[in-house]
Protein backbone atom coordinates (compact mmCIF):
# COMPACT_ATOMS: atom_id res chain seq x y z
CA UNK A 1 0.00 0.00 0.00
CA UNK A 2 1.57 3.08 -1.19
CA UNK A 3 -0.37 5.78 0.75
CA UNK A 4 -0.73 4.06 4.26
CA UNK A 5 -3.40 5.59 6.76
CA UNK A 6 -2.37 8.45 8.56
CA UNK A 7 -4.53 8.05 11.13
CA UNK A 8 -7.74 5.97 13.07
CA UNK A 9 -10.40 5.87 10.98
CA UNK A 10 -12.36 7.89 13.91
CA UNK A 11 -10.97 10.03 11.95
CA UNK A 12 -12.88 12.70 9.48
CA UNK A 13 -11.98 11.62 6.03
CA UNK A 14 -10.75 13.53 3.01
CA UNK A 15 -10.67 12.62 -0.48
CA UNK A 16 -8.85 14.65 -2.53
CA UNK A 17 -9.42 15.12 -6.23
CA UNK A 18 -7.31 17.60 -8.48
CA UNK A 19 -9.03 18.49 -11.87
CA UNK A 20 -7.55 19.58 -15.25
CA UNK A 21 -4.48 17.59 -15.28
CA UNK A 22 -2.18 16.71 -16.47
CA UNK A 23 -0.63 20.40 -15.97
CA UNK A 24 3.12 20.93 -16.50
CA UNK A 25 3.50 21.20 -12.68
CA UNK A 26 1.99 17.42 -11.88
CA UNK A 27 4.92 15.84 -11.60
CA UNK A 28 5.83 17.96 -8.82
CA UNK A 29 2.64 17.64 -7.46
CA UNK A 30 2.88 13.88 -6.97
CA UNK A 31 5.83 14.24 -5.18
CA UNK A 32 4.80 16.56 -2.53
CA UNK A 33 1.39 14.12 -2.66
CA UNK A 34 3.62 11.38 -2.21
CA UNK A 35 5.89 12.68 0.03
CA UNK A 36 2.78 13.46 2.50
CA UNK A 37 1.52 10.81 1.93
CA UNK A 38 -1.63 12.09 0.62
CA UNK A 39 -3.40 10.04 -1.96
CA UNK A 40 -5.64 11.70 -4.73
CA UNK A 41 -7.48 11.36 -7.84
CA UNK A 42 -5.88 12.92 -10.64
CA UNK A 43 -8.94 14.43 -13.17
CA UNK A 44 -7.10 14.55 -16.22
CA UNK A 45 -8.22 15.43 -19.61
CA UNK A 46 -7.71 13.51 -22.43
CA UNK A 47 -5.89 16.37 -24.58
CA UNK A 48 -3.38 17.32 -21.91
CA UNK A 49 -3.04 13.50 -21.42
CA UNK A 50 -1.81 13.11 -24.80
CA UNK A 51 0.34 15.77 -24.86
CA UNK A 52 2.34 15.24 -21.67
CA UNK A 53 1.57 11.57 -20.21
CA UNK A 54 4.85 10.96 -18.46
CA UNK A 55 3.32 12.59 -15.07
CA UNK A 56 0.16 10.51 -15.57
CA UNK A 57 1.95 7.10 -15.85
CA UNK A 58 4.49 8.27 -12.74
CA UNK A 59 1.38 8.89 -10.50
CA UNK A 60 -0.11 5.76 -11.63
CA UNK A 61 3.17 4.04 -10.57
CA UNK A 62 3.34 6.33 -7.17
CA UNK A 63 -0.35 4.64 -6.62
CA UNK A 64 -2.44 7.99 -7.45
CA UNK A 65 -5.74 7.30 -9.99
CA UNK A 66 -6.16 8.86 -13.25
CA UNK A 67 -9.54 9.53 -13.97
CA UNK A 68 -11.20 10.92 -16.96
CA UNK A 69 -12.43 14.61 -17.05
CA UNK A 70 -13.29 14.59 -20.93
CA UNK A 71 -10.84 14.86 -23.78
CA UNK A 72 -10.95 18.94 -24.22
CA UNK A 73 -13.07 19.89 -21.00
CA UNK A 74 -16.64 21.32 -22.84
CA UNK A 75 -19.83 21.90 -21.15
CA UNK A 76 -21.70 18.71 -21.45
CA UNK A 77 -24.86 20.73 -21.85
CA UNK A 78 -23.77 21.86 -24.99
CA UNK A 79 -22.60 18.43 -26.95
CA UNK A 80 -25.24 16.03 -29.00
CA UNK A 81 -25.01 12.79 -27.16
CA UNK A 82 -22.60 11.36 -30.07
CA UNK A 83 -20.18 14.05 -29.33
CA UNK A 84 -20.47 13.54 -25.26
CA UNK A 85 -19.87 9.72 -25.92
CA UNK A 86 -16.41 11.01 -27.94
CA UNK A 87 -15.25 13.02 -25.09
CA UNK A 88 -15.58 10.18 -22.34
CA UNK A 89 -14.65 6.96 -25.03
CA UNK A 90 -11.54 8.85 -26.55
CA UNK A 91 -10.11 10.17 -22.98
CA UNK A 92 -11.00 6.45 -21.62
CA UNK A 93 -8.67 4.80 -24.31
CA UNK A 94 -6.22 6.91 -23.20
CA UNK A 95 -6.40 6.52 -20.22
CA UNK A 96 -6.52 2.35 -20.85
CA UNK A 97 -3.06 3.21 -22.69
CA UNK A 98 -1.25 4.84 -20.10
CA UNK A 99 -2.41 2.30 -17.09
CA UNK A 100 -1.19 -0.46 -19.72
CA UNK A 101 2.30 1.61 -20.58
CA UNK A 102 2.46 1.84 -16.82
CA UNK A 103 2.31 -1.87 -16.43
CA UNK A 104 -0.42 -1.54 -13.87
CA UNK A 105 -3.94 -2.73 -13.39
CA UNK A 106 -6.47 -0.22 -14.01
CA UNK A 107 -9.17 -0.82 -11.09
CA UNK A 108 -11.33 1.99 -11.23
CA UNK A 109 -13.22 4.01 -13.90
CA UNK A 110 -14.00 7.28 -12.54
CA UNK A 111 -15.37 10.35 -14.14
CA UNK A 112 -15.91 13.83 -13.22
CA UNK A 113 -17.85 16.16 -15.75
CA UNK A 114 -15.59 19.58 -16.50
CA UNK A 115 -17.56 22.38 -14.45
CA UNK A 116 -19.86 20.02 -12.72
CA UNK A 117 -21.89 19.95 -16.12
CA UNK A 118 -24.20 16.59 -16.03
CA UNK A 119 -25.76 17.41 -19.51
CA UNK A 120 -28.35 19.62 -17.68
CA UNK A 121 -27.62 23.18 -17.90
CA UNK A 122 -26.79 22.73 -13.83
CA UNK A 123 -30.50 22.60 -13.19
CA UNK A 124 -31.30 19.60 -11.24
CA UNK A 125 -34.66 18.42 -10.23
CA UNK A 126 -35.66 22.03 -12.03
CA UNK A 127 -34.32 20.97 -15.71
CA UNK A 128 -36.92 21.06 -18.30
CA UNK A 129 -37.95 17.39 -20.09
CA UNK A 130 -34.99 17.44 -22.98
CA UNK A 131 -32.31 18.61 -20.76
CA UNK A 132 -33.44 15.97 -18.19
CA UNK A 133 -33.22 13.21 -20.40
CA UNK A 134 -29.79 14.53 -21.28
CA UNK A 135 -28.53 13.99 -18.52
CA UNK A 136 -30.05 9.97 -17.89
CA UNK A 137 -28.86 9.54 -21.34
CA UNK A 138 -25.24 10.56 -20.35
CA UNK A 139 -25.74 8.46 -16.87
CA UNK A 140 -26.21 5.63 -19.32
CA UNK A 141 -23.08 6.21 -21.04
CA UNK A 142 -20.98 6.29 -18.43
CA UNK A 143 -22.40 3.13 -17.10
CA UNK A 144 -22.18 1.44 -20.13
CA UNK A 145 -18.23 2.03 -20.04
CA UNK A 146 -18.19 0.72 -17.03
CA UNK A 147 -18.01 4.20 -14.78
CA UNK A 148 -19.40 4.31 -11.25
CA UNK A 149 -19.11 6.23 -8.14
CA UNK A 150 -18.46 4.37 -4.65
CA UNK A 151 -20.99 4.17 -2.25
CA UNK A 152 -19.40 7.38 0.02
CA UNK A 153 -21.54 5.86 3.16
CA UNK A 154 -19.36 8.26 4.96
CA UNK A 155 -20.70 11.26 2.93
CA UNK A 156 -23.85 12.50 5.49
CA UNK A 157 -24.17 15.88 4.03
CA UNK A 158 -28.15 15.51 3.17
CA UNK A 159 -27.89 18.29 -0.36
CA UNK A 160 -24.97 15.43 -1.79
CA UNK A 161 -27.33 12.76 -2.33
CA UNK A 162 -29.02 12.38 -5.20
CA UNK A 163 -26.41 13.56 -6.99
CA UNK A 164 -23.34 11.34 -4.62
CA UNK A 165 -25.43 8.31 -6.23
CA UNK A 166 -25.19 9.19 -9.72
CA UNK A 167 -22.03 7.35 -12.06
CA UNK A 168 -20.01 10.55 -12.03
CA UNK A 169 -17.82 12.27 -9.34
CA UNK A 170 -19.10 14.84 -7.97
CA UNK A 171 -17.19 17.09 -4.57
CA UNK A 172 -18.59 18.83 -1.38
CA UNK A 173 -15.75 21.20 -1.15
CA UNK A 174 -14.58 23.43 -3.77
CA UNK A 175 -11.28 24.77 -2.81
CA UNK A 176 -11.38 27.84 -4.92
CA UNK A 177 -7.60 27.29 -5.51
CA UNK A 178 -8.81 28.62 -9.30
CA UNK A 179 -9.83 31.89 -8.35
CA UNK A 180 -6.29 32.94 -6.58
CA UNK A 181 -4.75 32.25 -9.36
CA UNK A 182 -7.40 34.70 -11.12
CA UNK A 183 -6.84 37.21 -8.66
CA UNK A 184 -10.53 36.75 -7.11
CA UNK A 185 -9.11 35.52 -4.14
CA UNK A 186 -6.51 35.42 -1.80
CA UNK A 187 -4.51 33.12 -0.47
CA UNK A 188 -5.13 33.98 3.08
CA UNK A 189 -9.41 33.88 2.56
CA UNK A 190 -8.90 30.57 0.30
CA UNK A 191 -7.01 28.99 3.57
CA UNK A 192 -9.79 31.10 5.59
CA UNK A 193 -12.48 28.10 4.00
CA UNK A 194 -11.14 25.26 5.27
CA UNK A 195 -12.36 26.43 8.80
CA UNK A 196 -15.32 27.33 7.57
CA UNK A 197 -18.96 25.37 8.03
CA UNK A 198 -22.10 26.60 6.14
CA UNK A 199 -23.87 23.84 4.34
CA UNK A 200 -25.75 26.62 2.07
CA UNK A 201 -23.08 27.22 0.48
CA UNK A 202 -21.63 23.77 0.70
CA UNK A 203 -18.58 24.84 2.72
CA UNK A 204 -18.46 21.82 4.61
CA UNK A 205 -15.23 20.79 5.96
CA UNK A 206 -14.73 23.00 8.82
CA UNK A 207 -17.34 21.94 11.47
CA UNK A 208 -18.96 18.70 9.48
CA UNK A 209 -18.26 15.45 11.07
CA UNK A 210 -19.16 14.13 6.97
CA UNK A 211 -16.50 12.86 4.88
CA UNK A 212 -15.92 15.14 2.17
CA UNK A 213 -14.25 15.17 -1.58
CA UNK A 214 -12.57 18.45 -2.00
CA UNK A 215 -11.22 19.37 -5.50
CA UNK A 216 -7.93 21.38 -6.17
CA UNK A 217 -6.81 21.87 -9.85
CA UNK A 218 -3.60 21.16 -11.67
CA UNK A 219 -3.43 24.62 -13.09
CA UNK A 220 -0.04 25.88 -14.21
CA UNK A 221 -0.56 28.93 -12.80
CA UNK A 222 -2.18 27.99 -9.30
CA UNK A 223 1.31 27.07 -7.21
CA UNK A 224 1.22 29.22 -4.77
CA UNK A 225 -2.83 28.49 -3.50
CA UNK A 226 -2.37 24.72 -4.26
CA UNK A 227 0.94 24.17 -2.24
CA UNK A 228 -0.89 26.34 0.83
CA UNK A 229 -3.80 24.47 0.59
CA UNK A 230 -2.36 20.79 0.38
CA UNK A 231 0.15 21.67 3.04
CA UNK A 232 -2.81 23.39 5.24
CA UNK A 233 -4.83 19.95 4.99
CA UNK A 234 -1.76 17.61 5.81
CA UNK A 235 -1.20 19.99 9.24
CA UNK A 236 -4.73 19.17 10.15
CA UNK A 237 -6.23 15.68 12.13
CA UNK A 238 -7.68 14.17 8.93
CA UNK A 239 -7.52 10.79 7.25
CA UNK A 240 -6.70 10.90 3.27
CA UNK A 241 -7.81 8.04 1.81
CA UNK A 242 -8.98 6.63 -2.10
CA UNK A 243 -12.44 5.21 -1.94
Amino acid sequence: MLFPVRLSRSVKTVYLTIDDAPSERMAARVVLLSKLRIPAVFFCTGARLSARPQPAIEAILRGFVIGNHSWDHPHFSQLTLAQAEAEISSTDELIDRLYAEAGREREHRWFRFPFGDQGDDFAGQDAPGALRVHKLELQSCLRALGYSTPPFADITHPWFWPRGADADWYWTFESMDWAVSQNELSVKDALARLDVHDPAQRLALGESSSADIVVLHDHSHSARAFESLIEALASRPLRFALP
